[in-house]
């Protein structure tokens, strides 16, 4: 019978403050005409840009909203992963790392990448590669 290999890791949930809902609410809430074109997109090709349009300082040029400190918080739960399921860890751009699974869920952790491996490579290891392990730490 196979035993089921986990590991564990620390989840962290972002989570946005009263200031960060004011923003999104904000951004959302925006008027636009589809048919307009963005602020940015008058003043690059050297046009005045419409009355009333005004430039969208929250919005990146991706779309992407930044969030600023003070506007977000984070909370942190335990992660119980099965390795079996495990896919592949790659740094965050923030903090700690994001786990993907094969299934194509992603969770953001607490742990660096290289931690995630080194915590599967020992789970993988047998109770006797694990003796000999200490066995050569006590001597040394």
């Amino acid at each position: 019978m196979n035993k089921k290999q986990i590991i564990y890791l620390t989840k962290i949930n972002t989570i946005l403050s009263e200031k960060g809902k004011e923003k999104l609410d904000k951004v959302k809430n925006k008027k636009s005409d589809p048919d307009s074109m963005p602020y940015e997109w008058y003043l690059e090709n050297g046009l005045r840009p419409p009355p009333g349009l005004e430039p969208s300082e929250e919005i990146d040029e991706d779309g992407m909203i930044e969030l600023k400190e003070g506007e977000y918080t984070y909370e942190f739960k335990e992660l119980v992963i099965d390795i079996q399921d495990f896919f592949y860890a790659e740094e965050a751009s923030t903090v700690g790392s994001i786990v993907v699974f094969h299934n194509g869920e992603e969770f953001h952790v607490e742990e660096d990448a290289m931690d995630v491996y080194a915590l599967i490579y020992l789970a993988q290891r047998t109770w006797f590669e694990k003796l000999i392990d200490k066995l050569r730490w006590k001597k040394n």
